[in-house]
């Protein structure tokens, strides 16, 4: 403020004084952010860089001379949030202490991720619920047409079409496929679809078995 008012002086000609005064504010903002930079660059120890192997991490922490809290903090995080911070890190200009700035935005990050998670997996229950509730209609459906069916040949379809659908839901099940899955396995003809339930086998460390499964069929 007072190397501002020292150094202010607008031209005698100059109309509107306000626009020419936040100009000089903003330029002189930006040389004093510099100005920090460098000092605190001159004065601050060595960005903490052990056991940091990743470039792309390395060079971001040099680039804003990370302290360790910042980048234990930083290592804590899942590879995509890591990503997503070294995207989104851009600290105003007067902040004098970075890694104290980019600490409490990995926590934000951190909370926005938790958040989008709890929501995505409100919603794939819902789905799932639904789903599930879908097959179990289908398969009551075909009980109930089953044991309608008089002797013979439509007896024998109906009560194959039960033990099918039973199979086909089972499955679904087992592997806690999600719609997208399940509409990939209905699409197959019926002696793929017993094929597939036969001979998929995914890794036990998988979390998420759909898109395996999609791929596989």
């Amino acid at each position: 403020q007072q190397r501002v008012i020292a150094s202010f002086d607008a031209p005698p000609h100059v109309s509107d004084v306000n626009g020419k005064f936040i100009m000089f504010c903003v330029r002189m903002a930006k040389e004093n952010w510099f100005e920090v930079r460098a000092t605190r660059s001159a004065q601050t120890s060595e960005p903490y860089t052990d056991g940091v192997d990743d470039p792309a991490l390395l060079e971001f922490i040099q680039t804003w001379c990370l302290n360790e809290h910042a980048v234990l903090k930083m290592q804590s995080l899942p590879l995509e949030l890591q990503q997503r911070v070294m995207a989104e890190f851009s600290p105003p200009p007067h902040v004098a202490n970075v890694s104290d700035k980019l600490f409490h935005f990995c926590r934000l990050v951190e909370k926005s991720h938790a958040e989008q998670a709890a929501t995505e997996a409100d919603n794939w229950d819902c789905a799932g619920q639904a789903l599930a509730g879908a097959q179990t209609g289908k398969i009551v459906d075909l009980a109930i047409e089953s044991s309608r069916s008089e002797g013979g040949a439509s007896h024998a379809q109906a009560a194959g079409a039960f033990d099918e659908e039973w199979a086909l839901a089972e499955f679904c099940e087992r592997w806690s496929l999600n719609q997208d899955g399940i509409a990939k396995l209905r699409s197959l003809p019926p002696s793929l679809q017993q094929r597939v339930m036969a001979e998929f086998h995914a890794p036990p460390h998988l979390s998420d078995f759909n898109g395996k499964f999609i791929m596989f069929c």
